[in-house]
């Protein structure tokens, strides 16, 4: 996927960490892509814990588990 534009489309989006740990393995050096975009069809209803994260950076550590 060097140097590649990757669409991630998903079926769930329940907590962003499947959806997030993917996509930071696809912009790893190794793999090299240059960019991931993500479709999903359906979200799970908002809790406490989603809003405590930005998600907007790839860069950023994933959330703990509490």
């Amino acid at each position: 996927v060097r140097g590649t534009r990757v669409l991630r489309v998903d079926d769930t989006y329940p907590t962003g960490t499947t959806l997030r740990r993917a996509a930071l393995a696809l912009l790893d050096p190794q793999a090299g892509a240059a960019a991931v975009d993500v479709a999903v069809v359906a979200r799970t209803p908002r809790e406490k814990h989603d809003c405590q994260y930005n998600w907007s950076s790839p860069h950023e550590p994933l959330p703990q588990n509490r």
